[in-house]
């Protein structure tokens, strides 16, 4: 029995990678076997091919008759994939649904199956409407789950899935482990994604380790010495950093500091801490000096990074900037007057070659990564490529950085050669030279240098992707549309009850046949013809790189742009690979393509600073990651899953009302109807419309737990509209501080009360700051000059709007407790009416704008209706207390159309009583007749 599962696993492995599939590595297979039907929470390690792993579970779905869902993808990752996806003739095209699919074509796309990536927000809209067939769905793809714990949207979606269809697949993928290092949250987002599986991936991991160890890099590192001057201002740049972390930290915490943020800022002063990352997210509440310090944190690690990596002269060309700029002198913590600042000019004066206000060019000290680019550069040269690894196309040399700017510059060096180029940048230095500009000496043929921008790498432009999948799937719904109806008509019933088709049926799990005698005998043939090819190719001359007018490429590569290095790799297939500055992501995006090319020769060359930032950076991050995947998996062996999802919803509360009188029946002796009622019969849910804005956050999802149905839609007045008189907006306190600044929530509640008569402002209060942050912001007792303005607009905002009701609430269940007393004896909102309602409109009966909409139609262009300024008409209706409509009726009938033109004009009141009421046409005339100081 043992040796039948051990053939049958093997089996199923080699399923996997297929000629229709991608070429997997051994682990990618093994894991895809194990995971394939279960639902999984996928963690990678960075850049250990997460897009593989993606990419392979979107071919096995491609089929019409599965319907997957693909979560939290944006226009580059839409675009890559779909990309992907033609490339290896699926048989089911992707499609890719947002706000512009218009609903009856996304109901029948949902019905053609195979791969769509969805827009969260359309795609809650379809489930709550019950657009979607949920028992055709197969599986549903999360990629980047680690933004669901900060986002409640994808969540909510995932637990209406689940409700509706409890066996459902859910999928979820991410290739940071550091976000989820934290404790408890790799907890919080299983519970949150509805999965009962996860797999980690990590580097370290034995399978891994010797898949990618089978075909190791041709890796030469150069350790290149950094100048005892420039390694000097290195030092003092990470002290002034040290010191304002330090002094942010003194000024942000309360208590003892941990030994964990101890060595975090010690050891680590070129990344965020976390408590820079807090600050950051609520830049309302913090003070004067925090905003200062956090400002001066970012300029030094900006320039740290340009002085690893830059020329001299730039890097003093940008510190004169910062020195000269008035803002920057006002609003910096000292660091730019103190005498270490002074020291490191001296410094980067003495690399430049200037000593005592004189300039010797001679002196001028290049980058020592310039002499090493061209040592490497002449070595690829020699590299031998033999006639048959040659092809149709010339081999290509990819040098890569981690900026544009030194693009820019490593093009120029290879280009010019490196005497020219020093020769460039000792004139942005702006001293005077006799030198004379040297004569060209490029590092490589100039005919076939290039240099490649974020936009250059892709030959079709990613609007153009999904704009031409838009189109294909529009034509494919609307013939879908005629056949299942023309169907339908012939066969007598709809089709929407056909069982999902299993995985096995249609042949995604195959297993392979044994080969035959025959199959082996060929398969020898075709070896010692290949033998004999061999053979004859050995004889042919071999050539060197340099002979060959191979391609240099340079192109710049980023973290958050994990497709443009991938593209490279597969267009470009590089014999050499030059990685200038060095980053984790970037070694095992090569060590995969490594492995997954083992035929085709490539060397790797690695230049780094000895004993710099740049190495210490690097190995950081690898400890990092490696501490991150040993919590985890301690973490996961104490994971509490449940063996039944909890997607239970309570009953909303009702008043009970009874229709009876004192003696127990009518006076008619009839029996009431509603007493007749079964009390076991299921009401309808009270329902509450929520804009579409507020899915990203937790009460929605609260709310329809609680019992309600949620309503998801586009409101522009008010956020939850509980009944045709209660409108609600909610704010949380980083959100009400900034809506205070911009005086946007004066308008928001202004709008609201002209429409509702119940106008409330929810307050959120924000728990995770209060231990650990001192200041809790304008609402919380800081005593800084900005949360004085703060709390003295909030209190003009109530003096404002007297019937504006203010309800401080301290969690979303607290919120839902609140709605749910508001909405015990309120009538259901209108969701015509709701959706109606735009920012700016005036609301009033038709008979009342039945004059002025007839006479501001003559005005009108064809087409176009016009539209009066909505401050004048608030200002007339407060001030001078005229009715709406009576404001419309004279902006849009009258020469009036600025509150200017009441006292500039020669307007009498027999004029204004045309459009407007006697009394208020004198009030107004009265007023008009002030000397405001107009000649």
């Amino acid at each position: 029995m043992e040796t039948e599962t051990d053939d049958s696993e093997t089996s199923l492995n080699d399923s996997f990678g297929n000629k229709d599939g991608l070429e997997l590595l051994e682990y990618e297979r093994a894991t895809l076997a194990k995971t394939l039907p279960a639902s999984v929470l996928f963690v990678v390690a960075n850049g250990l091919g997460l897009e593989r792993l993606f990419l392979e579970h979107l071919i096995l779905f491609s089929d019409r008759r599965l319907l997957a869902l693909v979560l939290n993808t944006n226009e580059h990752d839409e675009s890559y994939f779909v990309s992907k996806l033609k490339e290896h003739n699926v048989e089911c095209d992707p499609k890719v649904i947002n706000s512009e699919v218009s609903i009856k074509d996304r109901q029948s796309i949902y019905l053609e199956g195979g791969v769509q990536f969805c827009s969260s927000r359309v795609l809650l809209v379809d489930l709550l409407q019950n657009r979607i067939p949920t028992d055709r769905i197969a599986a549903i793809f999360v990629y980047r789950a680690h933004q669901t714990l900060n986002a409640f949207q994808d969540s909510f979606i995932l637990r209406l899935y689940r409700e509706k269809k409890p066996d459902g697949t859910v999928k979820a993928f991410t290739d940071f482990p550091n976000s989820l290092s934290s404790l408890g949250q790799l907890q919080r987002l299983v519970d949150r994604l509805y999965i009962r599986h996860v797999e980690l991936m990590p580097r370290f991991s034995s399978i891994i380790e010797s898949e990618l160890n089978r075909y190791q890099l041709k890796t030469a590192i150069f350790s290149v010495d950094v100048p005892t001057p420039l390694r000097r201002v290195h030092r003092t740049i990470i002290e002034f950093i040290k010191v304002c972390v330090r002094d942010l930290r003194t000024c942000s915490t309360s208590g003892k500091q941990t030994d964990e943020q101890n060595e975090e800022m010690i050891h680590v002063p070129w990344a965020a801490t976390r408590l820079e990352k807090r600050l950051h997210d609520r830049r309302g509440h913090i003070s004067e000096k925090q905003q200062r310090l956090l400002n001066d944190v970012a300029s030094l690690r900006e320039i740290l990074q340009l002085s690893e990596n830059m020329d001299v002269a730039t890097v003093l060309s940008r510190l004169q900037v910062l020195k000269n700029d008035r803002t920057v002198l006002e609003e910096h913590s000292g660091w730019l007057l103190s005498p270490s600042f002074n020291r490191i000019m001296e410094d980067l004066l003495t690399i430049a070659g200037v000593t005592n206000g004189k300039a010797d060019y001679k002196k001028f000290a290049t980058p020592a990564k310039w002499t090493v680019l061209s040592e490497i550069l002449r070595e690829i040269k020699m590299l031998p490529v033999e006639k048959k690894d040659r092809g149709n196309d010339s081999p290509s040399v990819l040098v890569i950085t981690s900026s544009e700017d030194l693009s820019r510059q490593v093009t120029d060096v290879v280009r010019y050669g490196i005497n020219k180029m020093k020769w460039m940048t000792w004139r942005q230095l702006g001293y005077k030279s006799t030198q004379e500009m040297p004569e060209d000496e490029p590092l490589w043929d100039p005919d076939t240098i290039s240099q490649l921008m974020r936009s250059s790498v892709d030959g079709e432009s990613k609007s153009e992707v999904i704009a031409n999948v838009q189109k294909t799937q529009k034509t494919t719904a609307r013939a879908a549309q005629k056949r299942r109806k023309h169907a339908e008509e012939l066969s007598g019933f709809s089709s929407d009850h056909r069982v999902q088709t299993n995985l096995i049926q249609f042949g995604i799990l195959q297993y392979k046949r044994r080969k035959s005698g025959n199959e082996a005998s060929t398969s020898q043939e075709t070896t010692e013809w290949e033998v004999k090819e061999e053979m004859e190719e050995i004889e042919e001359i071999t050539k060197n790189i340099g002979d060959l007018e191979a391609e240099l490429v340079v192109s710049t590569t980023r973290e958050r742009e994990r497709y443009t290095l991938l593209k490279l790799l597969e267009t470009k297939k590089p014999r050499a690979i030059v990685l200038y500055t060095m980053s984790l992501q970037t070694l095992r995006q090569i060590e995969i393509y490594r492995s997954t090319n083992p035929n085709r020769s490539l060397h790797v060359y690695w230049l780094q600073y000895t004993e710099s930032t740049e190495e210490s950076r690097y190995l950081e991050s690898i400890n990092r990651e490696t501490m991150s995947f040993e919590l985890l998996i301690r973490e996961q062996g104490t994971l509490l899953i449940s063996r039944e999802f909890n997607v239970d919803r309570e009953d909303a509360p009702r008043l009970k009302i009874s229709t009876r009188d004192g003696g127990g029946a009518r006076r008619d002796g009839a029996v009431d109807p509603r007493d007749q009622m079964d009390p076991e019969e299921e009401l309808e849910r009270p329902k509450i419309i929520v804009d579409m804005r507020e899915f990203n956050s937790e009460l929605p999802t609260v709310l329809y737990t609680k019992g309600y149905n949620v309503v998801a839609t586009t409101i522009e007045i008010g956020d939850y509209i509980l009944s045709p008189n209660i409108a609600i907006e909610r704010k949380a306190l980083d959100d009400l501080t900034q809506s205070l600044q911009s005086g946007r929530v004066f308008k928001q509640i202004e709008q609201m009360l002209e429409h509702y008569d119940c106008t409330v402002l929810l307050i959120e209060s924000n728990r995770k700051f209060e231990t650990k942050i001192v200041n809790g912001g304008p609402f919380q007792g800081e005593l800084s000059r900005h949360c004085r303005e703060i709390r003295s607009i909030f209190c003009s905002l109530i003096w404002a709007n007297p019937k504006m009701r203010c309800v401080w609430t301290i969690s979303p269940t607290n919120s839902a407790e609140f709605f749910s007393e508001l909405k015990l004896s309120a009538p259901e909102p209108d969701v015509d009416r709701a959706i109606s309602l735009k920012a700016d409109q005036v609301e009033c009966s038709s008979q009342e704008l039945t004059d002025s909409e007839a006479s501001t139609s003559t005005k009108a262009k064809k087409g176009k209706k016009w539209k009066p300024n909505p401050t004048v008409i608030r200002t007339l209706t407060q001030i001078f207390g005229i009715k709406a409509s009576e404001a419309h009726n004279l902006l849009a009938n009258s020469s009036i159309k600025t509150l200017a033109d009441l006292f500039s004009l020669n307007i009498t009141a027999s004029h204004l009583s045309d459009f407007i009421p006697s009394t208020s046409a004198d009030f107004i005339k009265d007023l008009s007749t002030f000397n405001f100081g107009r000649k």
